[in-house]
C-alpha cells in the first residue's frame, strides 16, 4: 500500500507541471477572480498595508475562502498544512496539548494575536495561548509571520507571529449556521457510530448607531482514548461565545470583542501510562478593543486587551492554576512621503498567575518603511524594551526587497532578513516549586533568511534559506534515573536552519495544485519530536455547479521520541474533501486518514484513524 500511494502521488505531480503549454492558454478574464499573489495585501510586516511583492519577509496568508474549505476540522490541522509549521498533536485526540512549531520553535518563542491584541496564559509552562480554544467558524483570516519579530512585536516573537482576525459585522444582517458530524476514533475503532459533533451559529446586524455580531459554538467528541493502550474513551467538550461591537460612522473607528469559552476534556495517566478517569477544565474569559482615528497623513490607534484564564486538573494529584494578562499598545502610522512610512508604538504588558509575582515589561519602538514603487523596497526597525526583572533589551529588523518584473503580471522578488529577538523565562519556568529556576536567563536570538519568490496569474514558487541561532536557550533536563527535572541555560549556541519550498499552480482554469516542502535541523543536535522532512500535496478540482473535490496528502519524516528513547516511523496521511452548495446551503464531506494508516504522532498516546465527517452550512 505504501508503494501505491508513494506511486501515486509522484505521477499528480508530474501531471500537473508537465501539460503542455496549449492546455494552460487560458484567457485573463476566465481566470480566478482572486487577487494576483503578489498584489495581496499583508499587514503583519510592518503594520503598514502592503503589497506581497513589497514584502521582504516570509509571509503566509489565509483568506475566508480557504477557511471555509476547513470546516468541519479545526485550526491546527489547517496551520499543518502550511509551509514550515508543524503543529504537534493535531493528530491526536481532541485536546492533546499542542505544540504549534514554525521552524523547529516552541510555543514560548511564536507570538499569537487575536485581532491584534497579544493573547496568552501567563500559568502555562511556555507563557502561551492554548489554541484549543479557538473555532474555525468564528476566524475571518489568518497571516503568519516567520522567522524572529521582537523589535515590532517585542518578547515572544523569537520564530514566528501568528495573527488571527475574528468575523466582525460586514452586512446589514446576515444568519449563518454551521452543523457537523461524524467519527473521532484511532485506527482500531471501527465506524459504526457518531463520535463528534460540532454547530455554530452566527449573527450580525447594523443598528442604528454601531455594528452587532456574535457566534456561539459548540464541540463534542467520545470516541478515543488518550492512550495508545487505553480501553475507556476520553470526552471533550468545548463552548464558544463571542459577542463584537463595531463603530457604524464617525470620526473614530473602534470594535470590542468579549469571548468566552469553556473546555472540559478527559485525560489518562502519563507515569504510568495507563487508563485513568481524569478530567481537565479550562476557562478563558477575554476582553479586546481597538480605537483608531485617522488624520491627514496617517492614522493612531490604541488597543487593549485582558484574558482572565483559569485550569483545574482533577487527577491523583489535583492542580489549580488561574491567570490574567493585560496590554495597552498606542500606534502611530505616519505617511512621510509618497515613498516613505514610519510606525511608531508603545506597549505596557503585565500578566501574573496565583501566588507568583506579576511581570510588567516596556516596549518602545520605531519602524520606517521603503516602497519605490519600482524595484527596490525595505524596512528598518528597532524597539527598546524594559522588563522589570531583566532590564533593558535593544532589538532590530532589517528586511530588504527586490522586484524584477518581466511583463505584466509576471514577477521575481529577490528578499533576506536580519531579525534579532528576545524572551523572557515564563513564571512558571521561574518559579514552579519543582522544576523553576529563579537563575535563569532570557533567551535571546538572530534570525536570518533569504529567499525568492517567482509568480505570474497562473503558478508561485518559493524558495526559502533560513537560519535561527539562540544563546542562551531554556531548556528544561531531566535525569530518568531519579526521576528530577527543571529548567536551565543551554551551554551553548543552538542553531536551527533549513530550507521551505512553496509551490502552487492554476491547471486547466478548473485544478488547484498546492504543494509545499520543508527540510528543518538542529545543528549539533536533534529536533526531539519533529521531523527534519515533511511535505503537503494537495489537489482541488473546481468541478460543474458550485462542486469541489479535493484530495490532502501530508508526509512527516522520522523523528524521535521525547527524551530521545525512540525513533519514530515516517508517516504520510490522504484526506479526501467533497463539497457542493445548492441554493445557499453548502454540504461538505470529509475522509480523513483514507487508508487508515496506523502510525505514531506522539509516543504512547493514540493517533487518528480513517474518519467520517459531513456537514452543512447555510447563509443568508
Amino acid at each position: 500500500m505504501k508503494a501505491k500511494v508513494k506511486i501515486v502521488l509522484l505521477c499528480v505531480f508530474y501531471i500537473t507541471n508537465n501539460l503542455k503549454a496549449q492546455d494552460l492558454n487560458i484567457k485573463k478574464d476566465s481566470l480566478d477572480t482572486k487577487t494576483f499573489y503578489l498584489d495581496e495585501i499583508t499587514l503583519i510586516e510592518s503594520q503598514i498595508p502592503i503589497k506581497r511583492r513589497e514584502s521582504g519577509r516570509s509571509i503566509i496568508k489565509i483568506d475566508s475562502t480557504d477557511l471555509k474549505k476547513f470546516r468541519g476540522r479545526n485550526i491546527s490541522e489547517l496551520l499543518s498544512t502550511k509551509a514550515g509549521i508543524i503543529t504537534l498533536g493535531n493528530a491526536s485526540i481532541t485536546g492533546q496539548n499542542l505544540r504549534y512549531a514554525i521552524r523547529g520553535s516552541n510555543n514560548n518563542q511564536v507570538l499569537i494575536l487575536i485581532d491584534g491584541v497579544r493573547i496568552s496564559d501567563p500559568s502555562r509552562i511556555d507563557n502561551d495561548f492554548d489554541i484549543n480554544f479557538l473555532n474555525i467558524n468564528q476566524i475571518e483570516s489568518i497571516e503568519i509571520l516567520k522567522g524572529a519579530s521582537s523589535s515590532l512585536y517585542g518578547s515572544s516573537a523569537s520564530a514566528g507571529v501568528i495573527n488571527i482576525t475574528t468575523k466582525k459585522s460586514n452586512k446589514s444582517e446576515s444568519l449563518s449556521i454551521d452543523l457537523f458530524t461524524g467519527t473521532e476514533n484511532d485506527t482500531k475503532r471501527k465506524l459504526d457510530d457518531l463520535t463528534y459533533f460540532s454547530s455554530n451559529l452566527g449573527f450580525t446586524k447594523d443598528l442604528s448607531f454601531l455594528k452587532l455580531g456574535f457566534n456561539l459554538s459548540t464541540l463534542n467528541t467520545n470516541g478515543m482514548s488518550a492512550i495508545s493502550n487505553g480501553l475507556e474513551i476520553d470526552n471533550f467538550s468545548k463552548y464558544n461565545f463571542n459577542l463584537n461591537l463595531s463603530s457604524k460612522d464617525g470620526p473614530i473607528e473602534w470594535y470590542v470583542i468579549l469571548n468566552k469559552s469553556q473546555i472540559k476534556n478527559g485525560y489518562d495517566n502519563s507515569f504510568p501510562i495507563e487508563d485513568a478517569n481524569f478530567i481537565g477544565l479550562s476557562f478563558l474569559e477575554s476582553l479586546s478593543s481597538r480605537f483608531k482615528y485617522q488624520y491627514s497623513n496617517g492614522e493612531i490607534s490604541l488597543t487593549v486587551g485582558y484574558q482572565n484564564t483559569s485550569r483545574e486538573y482533577r487527577d491523583n494529584y489535583p492542580l489549580t492554576f488561574e491567570s490574567i494578562n493585560k496590554s495597552a499598545e498606542i500606534i502611530n502610522k505616519f505617511k512621510i512621503s509618497d515613498k516613505i512610512y514610519s510606525v511608531q508604538g508603545i506597549l505596557f504588558q503585565n500578566s501574573g498567575y496565583d501566588g507568583v509575582p506579576n511581570i510588567s515589561q516596556v516596549g518602545l519602538y520605531s519602524n520606517i518603511v521603503y516602497l519605490s514603487g519600482k524595484n527596490l523596497n525595505f524596512s528598518l526597525g528597532g524597539r527598546i524594551n524594559n522588563h522589570h526583572t531583566y532590564g533593558n533589551f535593544f532589538t532590530y529588523s532589517l528586511n530588504p526587497s527586490y522586484n524584477i518584473d518581466f511583463k505584466e503580471l509576471e514577477n521575481i522578488k529577490i528578499f533576506a532578513t536580519l531579525n534579532s529577538a528576545f524572551i523572557a523565562p515564563s513564571l512558571y519556568q521561574l518559579y514552579d516549586p519543582y522544576s523553576g529556576n529563579r537563575d535563569l536567563q532570557p533567551e535571546e536570538s538572530i534570525s536570518k533568511e533569504i529567499g525568492i519568490e517567482m509568480a505570474n496569474q497562473k503558478k508561485n514558487l518559493s524558495i526559502v534559506f533560513f537560519e535561527r541561532g539562540e544563546n542562551p536557550k531554556i531548556i528544561y533536563e531531566y535525569d530518568f534515573s531519579t526521576f528530577t527535572g527543571g529548567y536551565t541555560n543551554s551551554p551553548s549556541d543552538l542553531i536551527f536552519r533549513g530550507v521551505e519550498i512553496d509551490y502552487s499552480n492554476k491547471i486547466l482554469k478548473k485544478t488547484d495544485f498546492n504543494f509545499n516542502y520543508t527540510f528543518n535541523e538542529l545543528k549539533r543536535g536533534t529536533l526531539q519530536r519533529l521531523p527534519k522532512h515533511s511535505f503537503n500535496e494537495s489537489i482541488t478540482y473546481n468541478l460543474k455547479k458550485n462542486k469541489q473535490l479535493s484530495f490532502i496528502y501530508r508526509y512527516r519524516g522520522k523523528r524521535e521520541a521525547l527524551g530521545g528513547a525512540e525513533v519514530l516511523n515516517s508517516y504520510g496521511l490522504m484526506d479526501l474533501r467533497y463539497s457542493f452548495t445548492k441554493k445557499k446551503i453548502n454540504f461538505n464531506f470529509w475522509i480523513n486518514n483514507i487508508f487508515n494508516k496506523e502510525y505514531v504522532e506522539i509516543l504512547n498516546y493514540s493517533s487518528k484513524g480513517r474518519n467520517l465527517r459531513f456537514g452543512v452550512s447555510y447563509e443568508f
